[in-house]
């Protein structure tokens, strides 16, 4: 199983910064970037992002999980939990 990391998860934010309206040239994505305050992320983009990310790995995130989402690298282990998840289910 292909385990998710937070370079994979930067780069696929980049990829969306213009349509969610970031500006993060210039900006180094860690695992320890926080969503709001380093990428500079509103609710409304956090959501966005979420979705998309939903889509790309196949997985879906409650609200539960938003709550714990808090930092590049809480999005990577709660995607690698999910992905683990419902490859377990299927």
């Amino acid at each position: 199983m292909h385990e998710i990391t937070v370079t994979e998860v930067g780069e696929f934010l980049r990829g969306l910064a213009e349509r969610l309206d970031l500006d993060l040239d210039g900006v180094e994505i860690t695992a320890a970037s926080l969503l709001e305050e380093d990428l500079e992320m509103d609710s409304l983009n956090l959501m966005d992002f979420l979705v998309m990310l939903e889509r790309k790995y196949q997985v879906k995130i409650t609200d539960e999980n938003l709550r714990e989402v808090d930092t590049v690298a809480d999005v990577v282990t709660l995607l690698n939990e999910l992905t683990r998840a419902s490859t377990v289910a299927n």
